[in-house]
């Protein structure tokens, strides 16, 4: 149903890093597409609230349905902020919904009429055909609801992965700059299972990656109107199908540019299958972050990393040679290592800390 009068706003909070978030964007991209005045504001951990009320003054007619706020974390360092702010909205005007939404849970969320939790595309659908269109109540989670604010599992009451088209579309009035990167998702969930992980879709094995068609029509769209080039990737693992690569490498190859990019790679399998290596340096996957955990071996295993340490330590140099030679230089990786893990020792951390002085 299209409302083309109907107004919303959503504040992206996160934890004041200097890159935007994905998440209000795609929901922004998502609604407009089926008629909604939607204005996205990141940055939000650097307003004054004086700002966020003036902005939001100007912005408030009787088309304004709804104000939305995106988390990435449990942001406690804005917490003061968003509750402030909510109180001050929930006065002044009365008639606009409050919602939240993101992959977690916050700890005070009493400001909030709703909360969407997970992949919020199609639960989002349900609860604004509900609220504005006459649309049927949506399955909220009587379970997890707390005081007034009703709570929808997107990711079991209305899973949306795969999802096929996760287009993020930017405007104007985002102020895009042309170096800044673009948030793009090639595939919704992850086909393993680390014990550590509390990502919710793992364990995948059919195949969940967005239409190649969709890929290009974002970045040449993101690219003709605001310069942008380079893409972080939301994925949490993007090497986890050869086929994956190459699909997305031949859509890279048809653009008018040479893109960066960025994201998880897993580094194991990225050592075992070098068939891998060169999709990746001609789509220009070159900023790699390795979630390699430990170089203890029983540690590694405890995890559900079960690859020999010194296999991967050879495996890391070489990648790094090859990638680094193919690439005039452009490679950049970080390896991240969790400590603390069973059977760790001050020992073995110390040591891997000495091969990455040395060698990284």
């Amino acid at each position: 149903i299209h409302h083309m009068n109907y107004k919303s706003m959503l504040f992206t909070i996160n934890n004041k890093t200097l890159y935007r978030s994905s998440g209000a964007h795609r929901i922004a991209t998502h609604i407009r597409e089926q008629g909604w005045n939607c204005e996205v504001v990141d940055f939000v951990d650097f307003w004054e609230l004086e700002e966020l009320q003036e902005l939001i003054s100007s912005r408030v007619d009787e088309h304004m349905k709804f104000i939305g706020f995106s988390f990435l974390f449990n942001n406690a360092s804005a917490e003061s902020l968003i509750r402030n702010l909510c109180i001050w909205i929930r006065e002044k005007y009365p008639e606009v919904i409050l919602l939240s939404g993101g992959q977690t849970m916050l700890p005070d969320m009493q400001h909030f009429d709703y909360h969407v939790a997970g992949y919020g595309e199609y639960a989002l659908d349900a609860l604004l055909k509900y609220l504005f269109s006459n649309g049927e109540k949506p399955k909220f989670d009587v379970m997890r609801s707390l005081g007034k604010t009703k709570v929808i599992d997107a990711l079991h009451s209305y899973p949306a992965y795969p999802f096929k088209r996760p287009n993020i579309f930017y405007e104007k009035r985002d102020f895009i700059q042309q170096h800044e990167w673009g948030m793009i998702e090639f595939t919704r969930g992850c086909k393993f299972k680390c014990l550590y992980c509390n990502y919710p879709i793992l364990g995948v094995t059919e195949d969940h990656t967005r239409d190649a068609d969709s890929v290009r029509e974002q970045m040449l769209r993101n690219y003709n109107e605001f310069g942008i080039e380079n893409y972080v990737v939301s994925d949490e693992t993007f090497n986890d199908h050869t086929e994956k690569i190459v699909k997305f490498a031949d859509v890279v190859e048809t653009l008018p540019w040479k893109p960066y990019f960025t994201g998880y790679i897993r580094a194991d399998l990225l050592i075992s299958r070098k068939q891998d290596w060169d999709h990746l340096i001609r789509m220009g996957f070159l900023g790699h972050f390795y979630g390699v955990e430990t170089f203890n071996a029983k540690s590694g295993k405890a995890v559900g990393k079960g690859m020999n340490p010194d296999k991967v330590k050879q495996g890391l140099l070489e990648v790094k040679k090859h990638f680094s030679d193919a690439s005039n230089n452009m490679y950049r990786a970080i390896v991240a290592m969790i400590g603390g893990l069973p059977y760790e020792t001050v020992d073995s951390l110390n040591d891997t800390t000495e091969w990455f002085r040395k060698n990284w």
